[in-house]
C-alpha cells in the first residue's frame, strides 16, 4: 500500500484533536507534504487508526491516518490480517 503525504501538522488537521486523539497536539510529524510512503503495517492505537511507514528521519514510525491519502491500495500478498476482541471488562 502507497500513500502521500497531505499534512505534516497537527495543526493543520481538520479534525477535532481532542475527539479524535484524546489530545491536542501542536507539533509535526516527520513527513515531507506530497511525497509517497509505502506502508508496512496498519493499527488502532486509542482510537486512532494508524499507518506504519519509514518517515524522513528513515526511522519506523505510526502515522494517524489523518495525514494521508491512499494512492495505491493493493495489499501485499505476505501481509496477515487479524484482529483482537478485547473483554469488555478490561475497558
Amino acid at each position: 500500500m502507497i500513500v502521500e503525504a497531505i499534512y505534516n501538522k497537527y495543526s493543520d488537521l481538520n479534525i477535532d484533536l481532542k475527539k479524535i486523539f484524546g489530545f491536542i497536539s501542536h507539533g509535526t510529524e516527520a513527513l515531507t507534504v506530497g511525497e509517497k510512503y509505502e506502508v508496512y503495517a496498519i493499527s488502532i492505537f486509542e482510537r486512532t487508526p494508524c499507518f506504519q511507514i519509514i518517515d524522513d528521519n528513515h526511522s519506523p514510525t505510526w502515522t494517524p491516518i489523518y495525514f494521508f491519502k491512499i494512492t495505491d491500495n493493493t495489499m501485499p500478498a505476505d501481509w496477515i490480517c487479524n484482529f483482537f476482541l478485547m473483554n469488555q471488562a478490561w475497558y
